[in-house]
């Protein structure tokens, strides 16, 4: 594995991470998998999922079997998650971490 593919499948890790853990488009799914039919939340599956450390280790285990299974495939899958975690890096460090209004 080269430094580039490393670099390239820890940015998708933790945009995928991210992405289940806090955007807002998979609020409903978090929605369904925390909160009991009662109304009840689950909070142990809660701080699990937002935990980088716990649902993190998961994620980047799950990339890294993808690529062993198939490298070429998981690139592709890989490259526009490391983008998009790349363009927020590249929004925070330039300070204008801004969401979008409606």
């Amino acid at each position: 594995m080269t430094a580039v593919t490393f670099l390239l499948l820890a940015l998708a890790a933790w945009r995928t991470w991210q992405l289940l853990a806090f955007d807002e488009i998979l609020e409903p799914l978090r929605d369904r998998v925390t909160i009991t039919q009662d109304g009840a939340i689950r909070t142990g599956l809660v701080a699990f999922i937002g935990c980088r450390f716990c649902f993190g280790f998961w994620i980047a285990l799950a990339w890294t079997l993808l690529y062993a299974a198939w490298p070429e495939g998981s690139f592709w899958i890989a490259l526009p998650l490391a983008l998009s975690a790349a363009l927020v890096l590249i929004d925070a460090l330039m300070g204008k971490a801004t969401a979008p209004t409606n």
